[in-house]
């Protein structure tokens, strides 16, 4: 219980600090409306179309001629065409999908290079040496400066999903949390948001300067983006498999030509990306047992 109470101590100052220092927080609400703003603009295209529609599909629904067309290929009109309502989420779904494009471009690139500055930035600062005069671990210190990263970095993330889940309610009066949307935060953006904050940290743990650290960051998180974006080359680069699979599923116009993303590809890719951050995060803490004596 005590070690609890010092990682969450340790977790709620450098979320407060990383507040202080502007750049976490600046990056991800970039990061968030960037992708929001892409999926609005996508949305806001559509928009006359999906104003017409409704009037469009009532049409549609009385034409005898379209009607006995249907009933020819033993289709009913409600099997064949989606109603405004099925229309405006799968019209949703194709602004999310490319909305989404750049968030793994701007994830891996640009949270490791605020998130490596968190250690170094302790001993520029001289709250290393404090630290160290404390009955507080490595292990304790290390755990609540990741812990307390993350949680700013989630924190400030909603920004994107509630400028998002607004226009989108203003626009279409709709519920603007679909199932898509759901997922997609779940199985791709939170465990990517999560992991790469997390590698941040810990590779930035050697580092004494926080310009060098912010060098480091990015060179990992590139060097991240390409092994990460690798199992999902054959599909043209266009998303992680988490998230193809998630439009895939989800998406009429996406998919097409393309064998399902089996459940086991997806739980591959996450059990590997946890064994590296598992291992980076124990070569961290011997770094820091064996070279600080902390």
């Amino acid at each position: 219980m005590k070690t609890a109470h010092q990682i969450l101590a340790i977790a709620r100052t450098e979320f407060r600090f990383g507040f202080r220092r502007v750049g976490p927080v600046a990056v991800m609400v970039l990061i968030g409306l960037s992708v929001s703003a892409g999926i609005i603009i996508v949305n806001a295209s559509m928009d006359s179309i999906m104003r017409e529609y409704p009037r469009a599909y009532e049409r549609l629904r009385h034409d005898p001629v379209f009607l006995k067309q249907l009933a020819s290929q033993g289709l009913t009109f409600e099997n064949a065409v989606p109603s405004p309502s099925k229309m405006i989420e799968i019209t949703l779904d194709g602004g999310l999908a490319d909305g989404w494009m750049p968030f793994p471009l701007l994830a891996f690139i640009l949270l490791p290079m605020v998130a490596a500055p968190t250690l170094p930035a302790d001993y520029q600062f001289g709250v290393a040496e404090l630290m160290r005069s404390t009955p507080i671990s490595g292990s304790v210190y290390l755990a609540g400066k990741v812990l307390g990263v993350i949680a700013n970095a989630l924190l400030t993330a909603v920004a994107g999903l509630l400028l998002y889940s607004a226009v989108t309610l203003v626009m279409y009066r709709i519920f603007p949390l679909t199932k898509t949307v759901l997922e997609l935060t779940m199985l791709d953006g939170l465990p990517v948001v999560v992991g790469i904050s997390t590698l941040g940290v810990l590779i930035g743990t050697p580092l004494r300067r926080r310009n060098g650290a912010i060098l480091v960051g990015l060179v990992s998180g590139v060097l991240s983006l390409v092994v990460w974006m690798l199992p999902s080359k054959e599909i043209g680069y266009i998303f992680d498999l988490a998230a193809y699979s998630v439009f895939q599923r989800n998406y009429l116009g996406l998919g097409e030509g393309f064998p399902p993303i089996a459940s086991s590809a997806i739980i591959t890719m996450y059990v590997s990306a946890f064994i590296v951050l598992t291992l980076v995060a124990v070569l961290a803490r011997l770094w820091l047992k064996w070279m600080e004596n902390f």
